[in-house]
């Protein structure tokens, strides 16, 4: 029974099918892309014509060079009227194809703009409405109070480095009296410090240089009482010594 009933359904169906006839889809409504493409197509196809009509100026134009004047040039120019009447009528329809494109344009990039200025003006709704979100939970009190504390840390540790960085047990200024007392302290234990490297040596040492300091000055007595021929004399000890 359930078979019978799908038959008869199918059957009424393709009855009222035959009757009414199929519901016809609702056609797109065409949009701006759609228009330029059109006339971009409508447009190729004119300037197609246009030169072909070129080319039969070109071969009419060939045809007068080779024709005496006559009878026969002057259908010749007939029919290159008669071409060029028609490329004219192309040419201003292709005109007229390219303004209707250049319109569209400027509709398509209107419509373009308006798109994206709704586009921006939702973002800024957006970004606004995360902002104030944001900024709500910020305590301007307290950002005050931080910034106050950061001032008071910043201002505590240049004090802390100043104080770390004293020097200790030392003056901040020296007058001359204590200068003059320093350098001559300096010049004493300078004194000091050779008279005790002069004792450190041995005995024999210093004897030998007593000595031949002693010969030398006798040695230049001696040639200032001769003349000085004894300089010479005086001056080998030194050199030997």
């Amino acid at each position: 029974s359930s078979r019978r009933t799908v038959l008869i359904g199918a059957s009424r169906a393709a009855t009222m099918h035959r009757l009414f006839g199929t519901a016809k889809e609702k056609p797109k409504d065409p949009t701006l892309d759609d228009a330029v493409s059109s006339i971009d197509k409508r447009g190729g196809s004119v300037d197609a014509r246009i030169q072909a009509l070129d080319k039969q100026l070109a071969s009419y134009k060939e045809q007068l060079k080779r024709t005496r004047p006559g009878l026969a040039q002057q259908r010749i120019k007939q029919r290159a009227a008669q071409v060029i009447k028609q490329k004219r009528m192309y040419e201003k329809q292709r005109d007229q194809l390219y303004s209707q494109a250049f319109n569209i344009d400027q509709a398509k990039f209107a419509q373009d703009t308006a798109k994206d200025t709704l586009q921006t003006v939702q973002v800024m709704k957006a970004t606004s409405k995360a902002l104030k979100k944001e900024y709500k939970r910020i305590n301007l009190d307290e950002l005050e109070r931080v910034q106050d504390d950061m001032a008071d840390m910043m201002e505590y540790s240049e004090e802390i480095q100043e104080t770390l960085s004293r020097s200790f047990a030392v003056p901040d200024e020296i007058d001359d009296e204590e200068l003059d007392a320093e350098l001559d302290a300096i010049d004493e234990e300078l004194a000091m410090e050779a008279e005790a490297e002069k004792e450190a040596q041995p005995d024999y040492l210093n004897d030998t240089a007593e000595e031949e300091a002693t010969k030398a000055l006798e040695a230049l007595d001696a040639g200032d009482a001769h003349g000085g021929d004894g300089r010479v004399a005086a001056a080998e000890p030194v050199q030997n010594a």
